[in-house]
């Protein structure tokens, strides 16, 4: 049963986890010493807007976009996370597992809350229904090879990073570390984040 922060959606085929408490920000309020761009902030409330109406598929490059004008900007980083989250909700009723994996590897590794039980749970919960087993190594590992075979840098580094969580080993941690060193040199905005809070 995948999990959610917030009220929770049921799936034709899984239960999966919705968190619909999106954050808008009113451009002419500052909660804190940040002010995000005024396009960043019109792009994060238009995708709050699409979330609330459950369009998330159209919410997610919105999101993209504010974080590249604004790597800081937290409600967007979030919002992202939910609307992944709930893509992944769609991608699964329609027996989509690989695409409902790739969002919610995408969730977990952007959204501030990808250490959280629930994010772990989801994935989880999708690596089964593949009909593989999320406590393998090895199994944790072919998901990341065949991630960066699809040329999806950021699913093989979530992958290659529980692989190497389970049982720490240099063939492992040689994969990891290629892996970043190639998202750094070819996102930027994911590099940014990167540096800002550390891939491990």
């Amino acid at each position: 049963m995948l999990k959610s922060h917030a009220k929770s959606i049921i799936s034709l085929i899984v239960l999966l986890a919705a968190n619909t408490q999106a954050q808008a920000l009113d451009p002419n309020t500052t909660a804190s010493s940040h002010t995000p761009p005024a396009k960043a902030i019109q792009l994060n409330n238009q995708a709050v807007s699409d979330i609330n109406n459950k369009k998330f598929g159209d919410a997610i490059p919105k999101l993209e976009e504010a974080l590249k004008l604004d790597p800081s900007y937290n409600f967007a980083r979030n919002n992202l996370g939910i609307a992944r989250n709930n893509f992944a909700i769609e991608l699964s009723n329609k027996k989509d597992f690989k695409g409902a994996l790739k969002q919610l590897h995408h969730a977990s590794f952007t959204s501030l809350a990808k250490d959280h039980k629930e994010h772990r749970e989801n994935i989880d919960q999708i690596i089964e229904t593949l009909g593989m087993n999320p406590a393998n190594v090895k199994d944790r590992e072919k998901l990341g090879d065949m991630a960066l075979q699809e040329g999806d840098l950021i699913s093989a580094i979530v992958e290659y990073r529980e692989a190497y969580d389970m049982k720490p080993d240099t063939n492992l941690k040689a994969k990891l570390d290629q892996t970043v060193a190639r998202l750094q040199v070819t996102d930027k905005f994911m590099s940014r984040h990167d540096s800002q809070n550390g891939v491990k």
